[in-house]
């Protein structure tokens, strides 16, 4: 688990939850202890945590000093068990689930919470171990087998990987939609095959009729106004009115505070200029802006039609839209998630990339996330149009066949990269994300953005801040 145990938090977070038989109490004979637990029961149902341990632990010596068989005192440990990991007792959490299992051993399941219990303790060497038993019992636990996925993914354990997340999707696991990435990016190393729910026919077809799928989304018309820009490299974001006014003005300003002429376009989806003065009244704050020459275009859309919610659209539909705006214009793109902001002029963020395509990339990251779409640069040529191209049309078909899945974005541009681009060497540059996707605030960086992490935050809401006294201070706003 050398890698796992470096993931990001939201990986690690599967550890945090346990499996939970809320019936299991029925089998005790006892009926006072029965009824104990379950008032236990109850009390975690409602989260009261320290009342539900309490409970439990008051009633220790009766249980210990009561003639019940093994199989009933393995089910108090493994209550017992749960109620100490909710009030954060991890270590007494494991010796009561060793207890369980030591009076009963064929109950999956108490493998897989010990599994839990021994990654909060930092028991590495036990975590697979317990896991595997509990996939492997006679009656198996599969959602085990969803986290075995995971790891072995991290791990690069391709077909173990693999195997697991065939297991985990056959028994209808999704743990957090982590199973069909897991299945979709190892299937695809281990014997590059693609498995899973998604369409990658498109990617080895070189003749796709990308037209014909733009007719099936909402018509866009591009206002551009940069007609004297000389080609040169513009800045594409895409968000709704929400993140315009949250995050993208403030982009915006960032890069207008670097003293460099630079083109911006934003994509805006359900805005109505003429019914919203919040948004209105930021595009003619922008026009004011001496380094800026910015321009627009707007989709209405209802996502509901397209079987998915405002994110994933929002995030993955902005390279189809992209693709058009390339097209159209013959503009080199650098496409930039709106939720940043620059610390360092356009033309020292081009010197350092020297490829017709340029992805922000993390060696560290899980295999669905080496290409992450918050940085993405295209030259305008063919070489970056097809990959464009296919990656607009691998987002627009899964959408149109109700496949629109978590990170289908970042999975467009992962596997156009690795069945499409020819000459990845020349053609493909990996972006540092220490440099073009800042989580730690340097002034060294070229380009922060934001985190969820509220603690760590300070910095980049402290210059958010100071931009937007300055900027609307400045313009009388």
């Amino acid at each position: 688990m050398n890698n796992f145990i470096k993931a990001p938090e939201y990986y690690q977070s599967i550890f945090s939850s346990l499996w939970i038989d809320e019936d299991l109490y029925l089998v005790i004979s006892d009926d006072d202890i029965q009824s104990m637990l379950c008032q236990v029961n109850e009390l975690i149902k409602l989260k009261e945590y320290h009342l539900a341990y309490e409970n439990i632990e008051s009633n220790l010596l009766i249980i210990i000093n009561n003639k019940l068989t093994d199989f009933e005192k393995s089910v108090y440990y493994y209550y017992y068990s749960i109620c100490l990991f909710l009030v954060n007792s991890y270590d007494r959490a494991y010796q009561a689930i060793r207890e369980a299992i030591k009076f009963h051993n064929e109950i999956s399941y108490y493998y897989h919470n010990a599994a839990i219990f021994s990654f909060k303790i930092e028991k590495y060497d036990e975590v697979v171990l317990l896991l595997e038993k509990s996939r492997s019992s006679a009656i198996p636990f599969y959602l085990s087998s969803a986290y075995l996925a995971v790891i072995y993914s991290f791990e690069k354990l391709w077909s173990k990987s693999m195997i697991c997340a065939q297991e985990a999707k056959q028994h209808h696991i999704e743990s957090k939609k982590l199973v069909e990435l897991c299945l979709i990016t190892s299937s695809f190393r281990c014997c590059k095959k693609i498995q899973g729910d998604l369409d990658f026919n498109s990617f080895y077809n070189n003749k796709i009729d990308i037209g014909s799928l733009y007719e099936k989304f909402p018509i866009v018309n591009f206002d551009d106004n940069m007609s004297d820009s000389n080609n040169s490299v513009c800045i594409f974001f895409a968000c709704d009115a929400v993140y315009f006014l949250k995050y993208c003005i403030y982009s915006i300003f960032s890069i207008n505070d670097q003293k460099v002429s630079t083109n911006v376009h934003v994509h805006l989806f359900n805005v109505d200029c003429k019914d919203d003065n919040r948004i209105n009244g930021l595009i003619n704050i922008i026009k004011k802006l001496n380094y800026i020459r910015c321009s627009y275009s707007f989709e209405r859309v209802n996502y509901s039609d397209y079987q998915v919610d405002c994110p994933l659209y929002t995030s993955a539909m902005r390279f189809c839209r992209a693709y058009q705006y390339m097209m159209a214009y013959k503009r080199p793109l650098l496409i930039v998630d709106c939720d940043s902001l620059f610390k360092a002029p356009l033309d020292t963020i081009m010197c350092y990339i020297h490829t017709f395509i340029a992805v922000l990339g993390d060696e560290h990251a899980p295999e669905w996330e080496k290409l992450a779409a918050g940085v993405v640069y295209l030259e305008h040529n063919p070489v970056a149009e097809n990959y464009l191209k296919h990656v607009s049309y691998f987002i627009m078909n899964n959408i149109l066949l109700g496949k629109g899945i978590w990170f289908l974005d970042q999975l467009a541009l992962k596997f156009a990269y690795e069945v499409t681009l020819e000459d990845k060497e020349n053609n493909y540059q990996c972006l540092d994300s220490a440099l073009f996707c800042d989580l730690a605030y340097t002034d060294s960086s070229y380009i922060w953005m934001v985190t969820t992490k509220k603690e760590e935050q300070v910095l980049f809401n402290r210059l958010q801040g100071s931009l937007k006294k300055k900027y609307f201070n400045t313009l009388d706003i």
